[in-house]
């Protein structure tokens, strides 16, 4: 699950960030390391665009919890099997971008910002894996206020200095691997029918009302699939 949502975010970062733009979900220390003599791979790394989601946190949303058994049907549309109602989970991105110099990074920090403050879905084209294939809504959203002991436990964690970034939240299904086998095929059903005596006379015998011996009509039936 949490593989094919990163590779969906990925997707969309890339149609509308400039091209070559890095998108990894590393932790910020991975691009907030300052340049040294050492290593010319550090320069590159800060020179060059990138955009860090680092998933953070993970709950899950009971509010979007569904109930009940899905039918899996085949090619002829008949029921093959059942599958546990997915569930949603709500995971926290916090994304900083780094290109350079300052300024660079935070104008690529506010096209990240502008990219999903205008899409509260993600579009289905963008979609990957399992998401893709049971066409489930994504959900995204800026978180509405960052809890700053948060963000400076998260940042103290990593090792990096603080700075700019953004509270992403996307809401994802899960949707269970495991298919429940269906029941043995109905070969018999069984109807009882009856009807009791009436409340006047069983008033005026003094005695409790009886059920009158019910009728069993047994019904042979051939099982088949719904549409």
């Amino acid at each position: 699950m949490f593989h094919d949502v990163d590779a969906s975010l990925r997707s969309f970062l890339q149609s509308l960030l400039p091209a070559r733009t890095v998108i990894s979900f590393e932790p910020p220390v991975a691009v907030a390391d300052p340049p040294t003599d050492s290593g010319q791979s550090a320069r590159r790394k800060q020179s060059s665009a990138g955009v860090n989601l680092f998933l953070h946190d993970i709950r899950e949303d009971t509010s979007g919890r569904g109930a009940g058994v899905r039918d899996i049907r085949d090619a002829d549309n008949k029921v093959i099997g059942r599958r546990l109602p997915s569930r949603r989970y709500q995971l926290s991105y916090y994304i900083t971008a780094h290109a350079g110099a300052a300024e660079k990074g935070h104008k690529l920090l506010g096209q990240v910002l502008s990219a999903f403050v205008t899409c509260d879905v993600l579009p289905a084209p963008c979609l990957a894996g399992s998401l893709a294939e049971g066409a489930c809504t994504v959900e995204v959203r800026i978180a509405a206020a960052a809890d700053p002991a948060l963000t400076s436990a998260l940042w103290s964690a990593t090792g990096a200095p603080l700075g700019a970034g953004i509270e992403l939240v996307v809401v994802a299904p899960l949707l269970p691997d495991t298919q429940l086998p269906l029941g043995p095929p109905v070969q018999e059903r069984a109807l009882a029918t009856g009807t009791a005596e009436p409340a006047d006379t069983a008033q005026e015998t003094n005695t409790p009302a009886r059920p009158a011996r019910p009728t069993t009509v047994r019904v042979k039936t051939r099982h088949t699939a719904r549409p």
